[in-house]
């Protein structure tokens, strides 16, 4: 206690700050001073014997107490105070509050400005003139043929020459293929010019494939006659003797190279639909039969619903149209089966009627027989005919034919 005093502390502040410690110390000095008293009541007894212990520095323990109570305290800072002043009331420590987490503040995202793109300055554009397309020339046959004669005189004459030389035969075809891309041809030689300009080509793509130097031959060329020469002269040979006299006397085409017109054989009556047989007159057939007409009865509906009452009548606005023939087998080598469907019929109308698609029923004594050459049979055939039709003609072909020979007979 000393040591405090002498220390100038004061006492003031000690003990309101550390009377805990205090009167701790206190109960612990006061259980010291017992226990070195003896601690227990006289009794009678002998006397113990006095045994000199060393007396201990009271002043020191205590300090050394006060000094462990100290240590273990928390430690506090003396405010100094002059003295005379009235002892500071002691001053409670703040009870520190929990620390806050800081509340994130949004710093917003600065969206960086883009940087202009430089505007590109434009190239200036060459002027450009495009080639005006040909217009196409429409010819006349004279213009046409004029034409077709220069073409042929100007590669004739490079065929013809021993100093031309591949290259400058295949300039004088592409010359002439590009003017005839120009070219309408006339309707009538439209086959041809096509024909010709495709075995130009031919013979300009196979020259290509030659030496551009060497002289040319027309042996080079001869694959492409072989394969385009036929169709070409089948074009000539289809044009009209007057056009091919015109391509003649134009040197496009040699007269020698025509084939001779053929002169058509006149029709036999019977032949075709525009030369029939006359009315009562007899029909060959191509089978070798010999056909007459017999009767012919324009309306037969009563014939025929007489031969069966199960027969239906005509449609309406049609007619039932029944022919009587005779037939004869005049030359063969085999037998000859025949029957209605061999005929059939032809009006103004110009529909063809047949016994089976315009069927009148059950017709009496149809038409049927099998005979061998020298054989005769008679018979009906009947079609349903549109009752506006007229002016009938017959038509033979057999019906196991397959040369599609047809003979035509005038009814009325």
């Amino acid at each position: 206690m000393t040591a405090w005093r002498e220390s100038g502390f004061p006492s003031e502040f000690l003990v309101p700050r550390l009377s805990a410690a205090f009167v701790l110390s206190i109960c612990l000095f006061s259980a010291f001073l017992l226990a070195c008293s003896g601690g227990s009541s006289p009794a009678a007894g002998p006397e113990p014997t006095n045994i000199t212990e060393p007396t201990p520095n009271i002043e020191a323990t205590v300090e050394a107490r006060l000094q462990e109570s100290l240590t273990a305290a928390p430690k506090l800072i003396p405010t100094p105070v002059a003295i005379g002043t009235p002892a500071p009331t002691p001053t409670a420590v703040p009870t520190p509050s929990p620390t806050l987490a800081p509340t994130p503040v949004h710093t917003p995202t600065l969206t960086p400005i883009p940087t202009p793109a430089p505007i590109p300055i434009p190239t200036p554009t060459p002027t450009f003139t495009p080639t005006p397309t040909p217009t196409p020339q429409h010819m006349t046959v004279t213009e046409y043929v004029m034409w077709c004669g220069s073409l042929e005189l100007e590669i004739g004459a490079a065929y013809d020459s021993t100093e031309s030389i591949n290259s400058e035969v295949i300039g004088s075809l592409g010359f002439w293929l590009q003017e005839a891309g120009k070219v309408v041809p006339p309707i009538e030689f439209e086959l041809y010019h096509n024909a010709r300009m495709a075995f130009l080509s031919a013979t300009r793509s196979s020259l290509s494939s030659e030496p551009p130097d060497e002289v040319f031959s027309p042996f080079s060329i001869l694959g492409v006659a072989l394969l385009f020469g036929p169709a070409l002269e089948e074009t000539v040979n289809g044009l009209s003797a007057q056009n091919r006299s015109l391509l003649v006397d134009a040197g496009c085409i040699d007269e020698d190279t025509l084939e001779p017109t053929p002169t058509p054989e006149p029709l036999l009556p019977g032949m075709s639909l525009d030369n029939p047989v006359e009315t009562g007159g007899v029909l060959q057939g191509s089978n070798g039969t010999e056909t007459v007409v017999l009767g012919i009865v324009e309306d037969a509906w009563s014939l025929i619903q007489a031969e069966n009452q199960f027969n239906d009548p005509p449609e309406l606005g049609k007619r039932f149209y029944l022919v009587s023939l005779q037939v004869s087998y005049v030359s063969g080598t085999d037998s000859l089966n025949l029957d209605e469907s061999d005929y059939s019929l032809i009006g103004d109308n110009r529909i063809v009627y047949t016994p089976h698609g315009n069927s009148c029923g059950v017709v009496p004594d149809v038409l049927g027989a099998e005979l061998f050459p020298g054989g005769r049979t008679q018979g009906n055939v009947c079609f349903q005919v549109e009752g506006d039709d007229k002016n009938f003609v017959l038509i033979h072909e057999p019906f196991w034919s397959f040369d599609g020979e047809r003979r035509f007979l005038r009814l009325k």
